[in-house]
C-alpha cells in the first residue's frame, strides 16, 4: 500500500484506539469537534440531527467513520483477512463526502476508507459494479464513458501556452458547450488560453477512489507530462473533480 500515500496511515492506526471509543464527533451524537471524552462539551459544538450519509441511511454504526477505521485497521494487521459482500458493502457504501474528515480535522477517517479500498484491491478484491467497468475504461480509452473515438476538437485554441485549460470527461464528452463557453470567457477576460484537446486524459479519480491507484497514478502521470510539454504554469478547471488527484497521489 506504499504507507498510504494519502496520509500517515500507521500514525492514523495508533491514535484510532482511543478515538474511536471515545469520541464519536464524526458521524451522529457526538459534538462537531473531537473533544476530551472526559467532560461535556461546549454547547456551541453541539452537532447537527444528521451527519454522516450512510449512517443516515443504513442506520447502523458499521456504516460511519468510526466502525470504518476499526475495520481498517483489523485489515492492515491482518493480511487473510476475509473478503466478504458484507466487508464491501460497508467500505464502498461511503459516499466520500468527507464530512467526517472535516470534523476530525487530525485523523482524517475518510482516507482510512479510501486506504483500506486500496489494500482491497491489491489484494485481488474486485470494487462493485460499475466500477470494474468504468476503471477499464478510463485504463484503456482515457475517458469514464467507454467512449472509443475523441470528442471534435473546439476550434480556434492553441495547444501550448502557459494557461492551459483542463475540461474534464463530462465537459469533453457530453457538454463541449462548457468548453467553448469557458475559454471564451477567459479570452474575453484577457487570458490566453491554451487546451490539450485529445492529448487531455481522465484525471482519474474514480479509480483512485475506489482502490485502483494504480490507473489514478497512470493517468495522472500522463496529464503532468502532457502539461509540461504544452509549457503550463497555471491549470484552469472547471470539474471541481479534476482538482483532486494531484492530492491523492502526493506522497
Amino acid at each position: 500500500m506504499k504507507e498510504l500515500k494519502r496520509t500517515f496511515y500507521r500514525e492514523f492506526l495508533d491514535a484510532w484506539t482511543i478515538c474511536s471509543h471515545e469520541c464519536g464527533a464524526c458521524y451522529y451524537h457526538g459534538p462537531i469537534v473531537p473533544h476530551n471524552y472526559l467532560e461535556l462539551p461546549p454547547p456551541e459544538w453541539s452537532p447537527p440531527s444528521d451527519k454522516c450519509p450512510s449512517f443516515e441511511y443504513f442506520k447502523f454504526r458499521a456504516f460511519t467513520a468510526v466502525a470504518r477505521g476499526d475495520i481498517a485497521s483489523d485489515i492492515y494487521d491482518d493480511p487473510d483477512y476475509p473478503i466478504t459482500d458484507d466487508l464491501m458493502k460497508v467500505l464502498y457504501t461511503c459516499t466520500g463526502c468527507g464530512m467526517c474528515s472535516e470534523i476530525c480535522y487530525k485523523l482524517r477517517p475518510l482516507t482510512a476508507n479510501l486506504a483500506i479500498r486500496e489494500v482491497l484491491v491489491e489484494r485481488g478484491a474486485k470494487p462493485p459494479d460499475p466500477l470494474p467497468r468504468i476503471d477499464a475504461d478510463i485504463a484503456t480509452l482515457g475517458n469514464r464513458f467507454g467512449v472509443q473515438k475523441p470528442p471534435a476538437r473546439v476550434g480556434g485554441l492553441p495547444q501550448a501556452g502557459a494557461d492551459l485549460y483542463f475540461g474534464g470527461c463530462v465537459a469533453r464528452y457530453q457538454r463541449p458547450e462548457s468548453i467553448r463557453a469557458t475559454t471564451a470567457i477567459l479570452r474575453k477576460a484577457g487570458i490566453d488560453v491554451a487546451y490539450l484537446a485529445e492529448d487531455e486524459k481522465c484525471c482519474g479519480l474514480i479509480p483512485g477512489a475506489d482502490g485502483n491507484t494504480a490507473i489514478l497514478e497512470k493517468r495522472a502521470t500522463e496529464n503532468i507530462e502532457a502539461f509540461t510539454r504544452a509549457g503550463a504554469k497555471r491549470i484552469i478547471v472547471s470539474c471541481a473533480i479534476a482538482t483532486r488527484p494531484s492530492r491523492s497521489t502526493t506522497s
